[in-house]
């Protein structure tokens, strides 16, 4: 095995609570499967954080994919797509092995508002990674909508304003031109509207 995945829960820092599994309804291939069994949906059904997930060192090693260092934001979930797109042998295991905590102010996610251009890179930079390979046609709708997921996030850390960020990852892809059908969240139908 590449990369080992497994189910977890948040834990909410103010009120004290845990939530049920957050990955309750994923289609995954039965057993062992990589980015080409689920093109569509590679950057989308996992999220893009490290702490759920194992890797065999030789298979990282081998890659060669790091982290960027010069990244606050972003630099975990470009890591995780780029070794997901890259891993031979990924499993899923359904069992809660991760309490993922919620409201800590002192993240870096809470301090997400002021590193909007580490959210453009990390766009980039993916895109980037995926243009290299030769079937990269296969992964586009999986990234576009992982790219209008990122550009969800921007609007809801600026208080719901079209932040001239997320015009420009919008323009740059081109993702206000597809079809409001085109996108899996509801929620990012309704953003490429007001384009």
């Amino acid at each position: 095995m590449d990369v080992a995945i497994c189910n977890y829960r948040k834990y909410d820092t103010i009120n004290g609570n845990y939530s049920e599994k957050v990955l309750k309804e994923v289609d995954l291939p039965s057993e062992v499967f990589n980015a080409h069994d689920i093109p569509e949906q590679i950057l989308n059904i996992f999220s893009g954080v490290p702490w759920n997930k194992l890797y065999r060192k030789d298979f990282l090693d081998k890659i060669n994919i790091t982290f960027l260092e010069d990244l606050v934001i972003g630099a975990d979930s470009l890591f995780v797509h780029q070794t997901l797109l890259t891993a031979d042998k990924i499993r899923f295991v359904d069992d809660i092995l991760v309490d993922y905590r919620v409201n800590n102010p002192n993240s870096d996610v809470a301090k997400a508002k002021g590193y909007l251009a580490d959210i453009s890179r990390t766009v980039d930079e993916l895109y980037a990674f995926i243009r290299k390979k030769e079937d990269y046609r296969l992964f586009v709708k999986s990234f576009d909508n992982w790219a209008i997921g990122k550009c969800l996030w921007i609007y809801s850390l600026n208080d719901s304003q079209i932040d001239p960020i997320l015009i420009d990852i919008v323009k740059k892809y081109e993702l206000n031109l597809r079809t409001k059908s085109y996108y899996y969240q509801l929620s990012a139908r309704e953003l490429v509207a007001q384009f």
